[in-house]
C-alpha cells in the first residue's frame, strides 16, 4: 500500500490574525469559500 499527502495549494484567504476557538468556525466556512489559486502544471506522479 501506498499513501502520498499531496497539499491542495495556495489558498486565496489572506491574513493571518488570532482567532478564538469560538471564531475558528466561522473562519473554517470563510476558508471553505475562498477556495485555492489553481496551478497551471500538476506532478505526473499526482496523475497516477
Amino acid at each position: 500500500m501506498e499513501i502520498s499527502l499531496i497539499r491542495h495549494g495556495k489558498s486565496r484567504l489572506t491574513g493571518n490574525e488570532k482567532i478564538t476557538s469560538l471564531e475558528f468556525k466561522k473562519w473554517v466556512e470563510k476558508y471553505d469559500y475562498n477556495g485555492v489559486y489553481e496551478e497551471s502544471t500538476v506532478l505526473l506522479e499526482v496523475i497516477k
